[in-house]
């Protein structure tokens, strides 16, 4: 059962890389609407437990499907919480959790097995965490971290981002107010119907699948197999539209921050200019 992950919704932030902005939108007719296809298969399903650290097991389920070792949630929390400034408050965002991944990096599991099922107290000790972790951690860093948006709704986008950069095994970070009654669903299918009770909840979107003649996303939890699919819950179009988005929606690149911002910034007196002429010519 979850209880109180608190994922923590994301107000605006200019500074947030656009994925559009650099890897221009595929459109929606490319991507496959008779066929099912994920960028990869995870690598294992993991269980939280009652803790809060959802946030840091979306985020490694994400990195893993890159970097196709088992990597660890504690180590992410901990450094999201460096991040934040705020240890004692009760979950997570998932840009404090992008710029864990940026910034410092994740944690293999393996060799590092004492790390694991630790206390949050001790999660949150530095004592636990030397310097020479980090420099581990390091090698398994993210370039970047895009927010997925576009011309279509929000289903559409996380079809096109996924099947446009499925070649990179780029699945997407991202959450919903979960409800209660979700993790009872049959085979894991979310139902059109269903109770306002919940709590904010993240997890990993890493393909699309054909149920009954209808496209539904594929969600990865961090409550283990034995719930939805195997661990896996599906997302139609409707309840994408109206669930997911408030919390965020990220993809990682291995482009680092500074080719990005050149990029950006280079475009925008062509952007600029573009628009003047249009302008000029309704004059």
């Amino acid at each position: 059962m979850i209880k109180h992950n608190a994922l923590q919704k994301l107000d605006i932030d200019k500074r947030d890389f656009n994925l559009g902005a650099v890897y221009p939108q595929i459109k929606i007719e490319e991507v496959p609407n008779d066929v099912g296809f994920v960028v990869s298969i995870p690598l294992n399903i993991k269980d939280q437990k009652e803790t809060d650290y959802c946030s840091a097991y979306a985020l490694v389920a994400v990195s893993e499907d890159q970097e196709n070792i088992e990597l660890l949630p504690e180590y992410q929390f901990y450094k999201t919480k460096e991040i934040s400034g705020k240890p004692e408050d009760w979950g997570a965002d998932l840009r404090d959790v992008c710029k864990s991944a940026t910034k410092f990096g994740s944690l293999p599991a393996t060799g590092f097995e004492d790390k694991k099922n630790l206390s949050r107290s001790q999660i949150l000790d530095k004592s636990f965490w030397p310097y020479s972790v980090d420099i581990v951690a390091s090698l398994h860093k993210k370039g970047s971290y895009f927010k997925v948006e576009g011309r279509y709704d929000v289903f559409d986008n996380i079809r096109t981002a996924l099947w446009q950069h499925k070649q990179n095994k780029c699945s997407i970070l991202t959450g919903a107010l979960w409800r209660t009654t979700w993790l009872d669903s049959l085979d894991g299918i979310i139902p059109y119907t269903y109770t306002n009770d919940g709590f904010g909840h993240a997890f990993k979107i890493f393909g699309q699948k054909i149920i009954n003649n209808e496209i539904y996303l594929m969600a990865q939890l961090s409550q283990g197999d034995k719930v939805g699919d195997s661990g896996i819950f599906y997302f139609n179009r409707v309840i994408t539209n109206q669930e997911i988005g408030p919390y965020g929606m990220f993809m990682f690149k291995d482009v680092s921050p500074e080719e990005v911002k050149s990029y950006t910034d280079a475009s925008k007196p062509l952007c600029k200019n573009f628009w003047l002429y249009i302008i000029n010519l309704f004059k």
